[in-house]
């Protein structure tokens, strides 16, 4: 450090510079040590003197032109030169060339701090853009999540996107639709999604049966509503997605929220849950705050007793009153026992009811009953057994082989539309309907009351399912069908209320003809509608029954017409029963030939 404060004019003792001699031989001068040492105390305790300084970043005038460089590229270039100078003399003391190495050292680990610096610099505006970034997107996702509901129109095979839009558009009752959708578009599937406003008041499902009715049947319309994912935690590692959604349904207090649950493994033996439902719901869900799980999945525990020789072994359940009371307090059992004794009833019962003949149909639902008492006995002990899928999903399938021969219907017929062309509610509306009447035994007009919330519920749910759309088509009131006071239910009209009969596009569906479309028209598919309302073959029964109920009258239309006279409802009947035995006797003799 003496050396390089002399460079700049400055020397220990006061005189000429420590590196000029007498020109014949550089020698390094003799140091007065006491200086030297108050010298390197100054240094190391940072107490350089301010010209020292500013003479070892640029001692002449000349220089100053480099103080507009960065401070530190200066001073590692002065100390190179110094390095330089020493580093092959030989006249310079050992000391002197060792400070110098030290001071190249610190140098060093000087630039390489200023480049962490600079990284960190750079590491932070990273980290701000990404948060920005971040920002932005969550923004995004919040307003995603404050979108309305919406409708999605799957376009079918031959059908333009601009010719079903037109169709929409130009429908004067869908007017108010056109008011209340703020963006439509076509999605990568290539439907047609109509975005409704943020309003609670603007529901999808007030304006999907407009939309099929304006686009045909065949064209599917779905309902869809803003969806969000929550997350439950600190669930014990045996719950599983049944019983996860058992809890929430009871917490939500309604069972028709449509909900994916998918579980994963956390520390400490517990489970996440990702549940992905409506945003009404999840909103519920959150106010809640947490979810209380009650698990029973304990050890069973098994008894045994001995008298004499015999063994006489505990069971898990055991029948009270006629009801199957199990250990865990489920009434599982019971709905298996009711079930299998309900379908016993049943296959005896179909024994007399077979499709084409028989019974009619007000006698098949007198006998149906015996199944549906069954099942229905004892509803408000055990109802609560309907909080699993496992146990809806079983009742469902037995009222339904019911439905089947009350409607005379093909087995391939949908639960839904089944039950609503035999009249009969869904078995775990009526078991509810079972309950609040016993619960509120007394109450003036529960009675009509329970039963008109039923018809509502049964209502909404026939609207919202995705099945069974053409007999939605044709029913979309289920208390004006099932309230009439005529009318018999046919072989042949459940054939053209279903959709399920001798037409080539139900034929075709299941392999049982070649193609959809009709031999006697060109490029339409053989439908329920086309063969009773536009197929010239059938040209005469459909004059005929036109006649009776209304030139005018359309798929739309003819339900109410036949609910409101019995001889509009005859006339239906006749026209739709020539109908399809014709086409049964075509198709019959078509498998004769390809035989």
């Amino acid at each position: 450090m003496a050396g390089g404060e002399s460079n700049g004019g400055d020397t220990a003792s006061g005189g000429a510079s420590a590196f000029r001699g007498s020109g014949k031989v550089l020698r390094s001068p003799v140091l007065n040590q006491a200086a030297a040492s108050s010298q390197q105390i100054g240094v190391i305790g940072g107490e350089t003197p301010k010209s020292s300084v500013l003479n070892f970043a640029g001692g002449t005038p000349q220089d100053g032109v480099l103080l507009g460089r960065t401070a530190l590229q200066e001073v590692r270039r002065r100390v190179n030169e110094l390095f330089e100078f020493i580093k092959d003399r030989n006249n310079v003391h050992t000391r002197i060339k060792q400070m110098v190495n030290g001071v190249k050292a610190a140098m060093i680990a000087a630039e390489r701090e200023n480049s962490s610096l600079v990284v960190t610099r750079t590491s932070l505006k990273l980290r701000a853009e990404r948060a920005v970034e971040a920002l932005e997107a969550k923004l995004e996702e919040e307003a995603e999540r404050n979108k309305g509901e919406a409708l999605v129109v799957e376009v079918k095979e031959g059908v333009s996107y601009a010719d079903l839009l037109g169709k929409v558009r130009t429908d004067p009752e869908l007017e108010e639709l056109g008011e209340n959708v703020v963006k439509t578009r076509r999605t990568q599937t290539g439907a047609m999604l109509f975005e409704l406003k943020n309003d609670p008041a603007v529901k999808s499902s007030a304006f999907k049966s407009l939309v099929e009715k304006a686009v045909g049947y065949e064209s599917k319309v779905r309902a869809l509503l803003p969806e969000t994912t929550i997350e439950c935690r600190n669930l014990d590692k045996i719950t599983t997605e049944e019983e996860l959604e058992d809890a929430l349904i009871v917490l939500l207090d309604d069972r028709t929220t449509p909900m994916a649950i998918r579980l994963r493994k956390a520390y400490g033996g517990t489970q996440i849950a990702s549940i992905r439902l409506s945003t009404p719901a999840a909103s519920k869900l959150l106010e809640a705050g947490k979810v209380k799980m009650v698990s029973n999945h304990k050890k069973v525990q098994q008894a045994q007793i001995h008298v004499g020789e015999h063994v006489v072994h505990s069971k898990r359940a055991l029948k009270y009153l006629g009801v199957m009371v199990d250990d865990r307090l489920n009434f599982n059992s019971h709905v298996d026992y009711a079930c299998e004794k309900a379908a016993k009833a049943i296959m005896a019962l179909s024994r007399i009811m077979p499709n084409n003949a028989g019974p009619r149909s007000s006698r098949r639902r007198l006998l149906a009953s015996v199944a549906t008492s069954i099942l229905r006995y004892g509803g408000p002990v055990w109802w609560t057994a309907l909080g699993t899928k496992r146990n809806r999903a079983l009742l469902d399938r037995t009222q339904r082989l019911m439905a089947i021969r009350v409607a005379s219907a093909y087995r391939t017929i949908s639960s839904e539309a089944v039950g609503v062309i035999a009249g009969m509610i869904p078995i775990g509306i009526t078991l509810e309907e079972d309950t609040v009447r016993y619960t509120r035994r007394g109450t003036r007009g529960i009675r009509e009351a329970a039963r008109a919330e039923s018809l509502a519920r049964w209502q909404r749910e026939w609207d919202t399912t995705e099945k069974g759309r053409w007999t939605h088509r044709l029913i979309p009131s289920v208390s004006t069908w099932v309230s009439r006071r005529h009318g018999e239910v046919t072989f042949h009209l459940t054939q053209f209320l279903s959709g399920h009969g001798c037409f080539r596009k139900y034929l075709h569906r299941f392999g049982h003809a070649e193609s959809p479309l009709c031999s006697d028209c060109v490029d339409c598919e053989k439908t329920p509608e086309h063969v009773v309302f536009g197929c010239p073959r059938f040209e005469a029964a459909r004059s005929e029954m036109l006649a009776i109920i209304g030139a005018d009258t359309s798929s739309d239309n003819v339900m109410q017409r036949m609910c409101s006279d019995i001889a509009k409802w005859n006339a239906v009947v006749g026209a739709v029963t020539q109908i399809t035995s014709a086409l049964q006797r075509k198709w019959r003799d078509d498998q004769r030939r390809n035989d």
